[in-house]
């Protein structure tokens, strides 16, 4: 029941958009399918934030190498302030102090703070990628 419970609050913080059947979301899906405790969906959210940090890292280098000179620097000028950002809502989502009396149990906020952490993440690969595509198009 209790897995239940944290695969709607977490599919209910995602958009329609977030929600698009990348690689990264069907092995979240996965995972989540195969969890028996909250020890295991802790294990699957964190897995699933490192798998977008990695996608976030390749999707930087992809954008990265087909822009000009110019456009480098500023890709290098928006990811630091994007950083920067990052990092304090990370702070932020950490520091919530949720009511007691909230139905689900405490560990749970755990998975859902690194969920909410992941759909940051990915919303920013997902920026990246259309940068790209719009540059690789007008290329090709």
């Amino acid at each position: 029941m209790k897995i239940i419970i944290f695969f709607i609050m977490f599919t209910s913080l995602l958009s329609a958009d977030a929600l698009a059947q990348s690689y990264e979301d069907k092995i979240m899906q996965e995972c989540i399918k195969k969890s028996t405790t909250h020890a295991d969906l802790i294990n699957c959210a964190s897995d699933n934030e490192k798998r977008w940090d990695n996608k976030l890292n390749y999707n930087y280098s992809l954008l990265y190498n087909v822009l000009p000179p110019t456009g480098k620097q500023k890709l290098k000028e928006s990811q630091t302030a994007w950083l920067k950002y990052r990092d304090l809502e990370f702070k932020f989502i950490s520091d919530i102090p949720y009511p007691q009396d909230w139905t689900i149990e405490g560990n749970m906020w755990i998975e859902i703070h690194i969920e909410e952490r992941a759909d940051i993440i990915k919303h920013r690969v997902l920026e990246l990628a259309d940068h790209y595509k719009a540059i690789k198009s007008h290329k090709d």
